[in-house]
């Protein structure tokens, strides 16, 4: 398995995609706080410093989750668009093992690519507001709005919300219980990818 794995992430490095990837997310990360800080206050917008405005600064997970998105599709599909699948299951005839070594790696990667994310945007968001004079962020609010918290909290953008939000919010599953619920979504959509996968016929 540890081969397997070795051998997607060279696919991974050898290929523009994550470097782009990498880039995309740092600029957009950047200017996402940028734009949160410094027109904060002004034509109506929440003045710096305030719970929304904060919240919505550091609101850059969705970012990092739609590269990752990319990258696992680029990561699964393209094989199948550029047929190298072929010789990836000919070395490898046993496909569980090949999806799980994609599966693991790219949960891991998104791990990391997450919490860099977070750390850039966060760590500049900090200097940016303290240039203004502002050092104590106001963080400490619900995060999800939504029609059906009681439904939405248990769906990934809510359990997201709970794990990664930087204060408690009423309403959202603790910390343990959320992560287990993002695990559970993470695994029932592996298994239907792998079952769609198992039974599709190579051309």
């Amino acid at each position: 398995m540890n081969t397997l794995i070795r051998i997607e992430w060279r696919k991974l490095v050898t290929t523009p995609a994550l470097h782009v990837a990498t880039g995309i997310t740092i600029g957009l990360t950047a200017l996402s706080v940028v734009v949160g800080v410094l027109l904060a206050g002004y034509q109506g917008t929440p003045p710096a410093g305030s719970q929304t405005n904060v919240e919505k600064t550091l609101s850059v997970a969705a970012v990092s989750s739609m590269v990752m998105l990319v990258l696992g599709i680029l990561a699964v599909a393209g094989e199948h668009r550029h047929r190298t699948v072929i010789s990836t299951y000919l070395a490898e005839p046993r496909r569980g093992r090949v999806l799980a070594a994609k599966a693991s790696l790219l949960a891991a990667l998104g791990t990391a690519f997450g919490a860099v994310t977070f750390g850039f945007g966060y760590g500049l968001a900090v200097l940016l507001y303290a240039a203004r004079g502002i050092h104590h962020l106001e963080v400490d609010v619900g995060i999800l709005q939504n029609v059906w918290p009681s439904v939405a909290k248990w769906l990934p953008t809510g359990a997201g919300v709970a794990v990664t939000g930087p204060g408690s919010a009423p309403g959202l599953l603790a910390p343990g219980v959320a992560a287990l619920v993002l695990v559970a979504w993470a695994s029932a959509l592996c298994l239907l990818a792998t079952r769609v996968s198992m039974r599709r016929e190579l051309r």
